[in-house]
């Protein structure tokens, strides 16, 4: 028995484990995350735990701190695990469908791959749930203006349509 801990609390399986030991072998066989955990270069290292780690200054934070890098292999049948934690944090239970934006400065804290701003914007643009619910700007119709000093007929104003092909029968466009 782990010490500190009850045997109710031993029982539960530790999600973070188990998901950056699934990282570690996807980075090994990632060909562009091999070279860099091989011999990681400037804004990289190796975690303790031999995970590879980016060094970032999240937008919603002045410090920066190292976060997991993210590998591009499956982690389900079509799904990648940069899709997979973008759907946690945008679609999951704390998701809220937030825009893609708010999306990265939430997910930039935790994990790493480049272009994910870029990632992040065509995934939201085609969130179905995004795009039924989006604000959209709608035309606000302008009142004609009647000034109240004219007289009858000092202003006049016609609507024209056209041109419009073919003319009519009397060789009219408009």
């Amino acid at each position: 028995e782990k010490e500190g801990l009850t045997p109710q609390e031993d029982d539960l399986p530790d999600l973070n484990v188990d998901l950056r030991a699934a990282w570690y072998q996807s980075q090994r066989t990632d060909p562009e995350l091999a070279p860099l955990v091989l011999k990681p270069t400037e804004g990289y290292c190796l975690a303790a735990d031999g995970l590879l780690e980016h060094y970032v200054v999240p937008t919603t934070r002045n410090e920066g701190k190292w976060v997991a890098v993210v590998p591009n292999g499956e982690a389900a049948t079509g799904m990648t695990w940069k899709f997979f934690c973008w759907k946690q944090d945008h679609v999951g239970i704390l998701g809220a469908h937030r825009s893609a934006g708010k999306t990265y400065g939430r997910l930039s804290q935790v994990c790493y791959w480049e272009n994910m701003k870029a990632d992040f914007e065509i995934w939201v643009n085609q969130c179905i749930v995004c795009i039924r619910d989006r604000k959209r700007p709608t035309k606000t119709h302008s009142v004609a203006v009647r000034p109240s000093l004219l007289q009858c007929w000092e202003e006049v104003s016609m609507d024209f349509e056209g041109p419009l092909t073919p003319e009519d029968r009397y060789g009219n466009k408009y």
